[in-house]
């Protein structure tokens, strides 16, 4: 068959898959949760919210939680294609170079040193995105003094780094008090309670620009991914595109962890599961991960508020929970070496 036809029906295949996703997920979502409401009461009085709670909870608590899940699963998972794109590295996250552990740490300072409540509660996501962009720039600045930025430097300095700053967050969480360390814990989990229009079009503005500019970056992917010499041949200059990648991927995942918590193995699962439907195309699986990290965490919220209802179990335990066995699995059939 043509090669040409070929990447054109897997891109269908994955896009088609992506996007039934997302629009099951969306619709469902609203729907169910850890109250029952009746939806021809939703809809027989849509906009009296004030004498309507089946309008109040469908439209001001469950639309836009289900909206603000699927723009962070979609951020999470297009850094984490970027991330191990960049890093030649098929278990490379947010993790991998201590992004999560530097926006964990701004977090818990500014949960252990400024007062709770009012304006404070919005330095709670602010501490977490200059958290992941510091630690990113730290990294990259440690692996030029060393050398230059290749993977394996990077990821040398990340790892070190990720051990270091969670020292640190232990000490921080040790030497906490009860309230703030229950507040620690709680964010530690992840959670998209609190979800507002307001919230969304913040996200919404500070998370599209990074997308388009990352979904444009599949041919320059592919030929990175073919070794340093090869981009080179062909006009790409190897360590810009890998500090630039690497920030707007971290950008990402600091506004996603900022609003959400560290959820977990979205940015690995979602990846692995594209490419073994879509093949390791870059131009294919951006896109891919985009949709389907966005439908995918959608479910696990849907999951998170209706398993043990009336409790709502928090959304990172559950991600780990199914990311877990299900990465496994794809190891099992070598759905890792794949990429």
């Amino acid at each position: 068959m043509n090669p040409a036809a070929t990447a054109r029906q897997r891109r269908a295949r994955v896009l088609v898959a992506g996007l039934g996703l997302l629009l099951g997920a969306l619709v469902l979502g609203p729907l169910v949760g850890t109250t029952n409401i009746d939806m021809a009461a939703v809809w027989a009085a849509p906009f009296d919210w004030s004498n309507n709670p089946a309008a109040a909870i469908f439209f001001m608590a469950r639309v836009p939680r289900v909206l603000l899940a699927a723009l962070v699963g979609a951020s999470l998972a297009l850094a984490g294609t970027t991330y191990q794109s960049l890093l030649h590295n098929p278990l490379a996250s947010p993790y991998t170079l201590g992004v999560t552990a530097g926006a964990s740490l701004m977090t818990f300072l500014a949960i252990r040193f400024l007062p709770s409540g009012g304006l404070a509660e919005f330095t709670l996501p602010v501490a977490a995105l200059v958290g992941a962009l510091g630690t990113t720039a730290l990294v990259m600045s440690l692996a030029t003094r060393s050398g230059g930025s290749p993977p394996a430097v990077l990821l040398l300095a990340g790892v070190t780094l990720n051990f270091t700053i969670g020292a640190v967050v232990l000490l921080v969480h040790f030497f906490a008090d009860y309230t703030a360390t229950a507040r620690m814990v709680r964010w530690m989990m992840g959670d998209l309670e609190g979800a507002t229009y307001r919230l969304l079009v913040v996200q919404f503005v500070m998370t599209v620009p990074a997308w388009i500019l990352l979904l444009r970056c599949g041919r320059t992917f592919n030929l990175m991914s073919l070794g340093r010499e090869e981009a080179q041949a062909h006009g790409i200059d190897a360590d810009r595109e890998t500090r630039r990648g690497l920030l707007w991927a971290s950008w990402l995942t600091g506004v996603a962890v900022a609003v959400a918590g560290p959820v977990g193995f979205v940015g690995i699962l979602v990846p692995h599961a594209v490419r073994l439907l879509g093949g390791v195309d870059y131009r294919i699986v951006l896109p891919g991960a985009l949709l389907g990290g966005a439908g995918f965490l959608v479910i696990c919220d849907v999951l998170a508020r209706i398993i043990i209802r009336p409790v709502e179990l928090p959304i990172g335990i559950l991600t780990a929970c199914l990311g877990g066995p299900f990465f496994l699995f794809l190891l099992l059939r070598r759905g890792v070496g794949r990429g």
